[in-house]
């Protein structure tokens, strides 16, 4: 019996198909990283230190940078959400949790100057 399933995942994977479930789930990028390029997240936000992996993949990013139209960089053509597919799991992880921290201390910022 147990021959038999191994078999049969075997066939399986051989054809392209998985039974295993996927470990890592996708991870779809926090909204305000795409107005944020990979640069200026490295730099200015809280949660990516300097000189961590993180931090050199998001300057690595910039040599992807489209700058046919203008010398600094666009958000709308460069940023963060862009570069999505470019970042391990762990790094989307971590991108998501500096983005959700900024979005916080931005809400605390606007109620601030609100009262």
């Amino acid at each position: 019996m147990i021959c038999h399933l191994i078999g049969m995942l075997i066939i399986v994977n051989v054809r392209g198909f998985s039974m295993s479930p996927d470990l890592n789930p996708p991870i779809e990028p926090d909204e305000s990283l795409a107005f944020n390029s990979p640069d200026e997240v490295a730099e200015c936000w809280s949660g990516i230190d300097a000189g961590s992996e993180l931090y050199a993949k998001l300057w690595s990013m910039t040599e992807f940078y489209d700058r046919s139209f203008s010398e600094e960089p666009d958000p709308e053509k460069n940023n963060t959400a862009l570069f999505w597919d470019k970042f391990t799991y762990e790094q989307k992880v971590a991108l998501n949790a500096a983005a959700k921290k900024r979005n916080e201390q931005w809400d605390l910022a606007v109620e601030w100057k609100e009262e």
